[in-house]
């Protein structure tokens, strides 16, 4: 899927030879006809497919069935520390997204 996240490359030289740009993506430009996209996913709970849908699948990505749709993080115990960090780990919650700026 060349929707995903693409390659992460710290090397100035890797980058300068092309390796920031991720196989699936090159395939897609040279031969879009053997690239379908994703309509069903196992991995991401409602929350998250809608989060995702928005932003790349233009809302044609589905969970593959009501207990992955329906899934959440389970934990033995939910930790002590900042708000944000419960808040974080709040198995209501279904997607929960973080600013990692620091500012």
């Amino acid at each position: 899927d060349d929707k995903q996240l693409p390659p992460l490359v710290l090397s100035d030289a890797a980058r300068d030879a092309g390796m920031s740009v991720s196989l699936l993506e090159r395939l897609s430009v040279l031969h879009p006809a053997g690239v379908c996209q994703l309509s069903l996913q196992y991995r991401m709970n409602n929350e998250i497919t809608t989060a995702v849908n928005e932003v790349a699948y233009g809302g044609k990505l589905r969970c593959a069935s009501p207990a992955v749709g329906a899934a959440r993080l389970t934990l033995p115990g939910v930790p002590s520390g900042p708000a944000w960090v419960r808040a974080a780990l709040d198995p209501s919650r279904g997607v929960v997204f973080l600013d990692t700026d620091g500012s």
